[in-house]
């Protein structure tokens, strides 16, 4: 069992109330790939150590509603009941959310050491390199490792230049859409969109493109396919299937 625990918990209001504290961080650590925790409060107990009782009240904390929460899913709870009928058997309601900041963090520290490595033996190797031409491996590395800080410092170029109006939960679910599309952003395409789009239509064009799985984004077709429609998905729910969950209302 593994789970990442990002400081944020320690922010947020799960922190005033530090029974809920140490439920939330049994559950992170407790829950399987699609954030799912299948057992019953005594058994959390016996798994954890945890004295019943702060479990019983932690998890009572979890599952109210949050209006100050960060994420509006579920209306700021941090989990959900599996069934209706039984009183245990929990998924975390952000789960997705954060499994997929863990994976981009931990490819980011993963190349930081690489290129430190890398660097570090260019260096020792000094003496040597000065005495015969370059390997082709090594070339190679030297490339990679280059191309890596170039994509580093144009991602950053690209965030420095989004407006202030520029709607940021709806980018992030348009960014996730085009990945499990399996076309990803390049900063290119990134910057034609930041021309596009204007404060008057960005937010509405970026989620009707999650909504129907389009890989651009086409602000006259969103406002068509909102007239067709006469209604579309509330900004929590926009959320939820960005994040793969079911609609406000469904328990899965």
């Amino acid at each position: 069992m593994y789970g990442k625990v990002f400081d944020q918990i320690y922010k947020s209001t799960v922190a005033e109330c530090w029974q809920a504290l140490v439920t939330f961080q049994q559950f992170i650590v407790l829950a399987d790939s699609d954030g799912i925790v299948d057992m019953t409060p005594s058994s959390i107990s016996r798994t954890t150590n945890i004295p019943i009782e702060i479990i019983e009240e932690g998890i009572a904390k979890l599952e109210e509603k949050d209006p100050q929460s960060r994420s509006p899913l579920e209306d700021g709870r941090r989990i959900i009941r599996l069934d209706e009928h039984r009183d245990w058997g929990w998924k975390l309601v952000n789960h997705a959310y954060y499994r997929g900041l863990r994976t981009r963090e931990d490819k980011k520290e993963a190349d930081r050491i690489r290129i430190a490595e890398k660097r570090k033996k260019g260096k020792e190797n000094i003496g040597v390199a000065d005495c015969r031409p370059e390997s082709q491996p090594v070339a190679e590395v030297a490339h990679t490792d280059t191309e890596a800080l170039r994509s580093s410092s144009k991602e950053k170029q690209v965030k420095e230049s989004f407006p202030e109006w520029w709607p940021t939960e709806a980018w992030e679910a348009f960014v996730e859409s085009r990945k499990k599309l399996r076309k990803p952003l390049t900063a290119v395409a990134i910057k034609r969109l930041v021309n596009k789009l204007t404060e008057a239509n960005a937010e509405a064009a970026l989620w009707a493109s999650v909504e129907n799985g389009w890989s651009g984004v086409f602000p006259e077709k969103a406002d068509e396919a909102s007239k067709r429609s006469g209604k579309s998905l509330s900004a929590p729910d926009r959320v939820r299937k960005a994040c793969g969950l079911p609609p406000a209302g469904r328990v899965t």
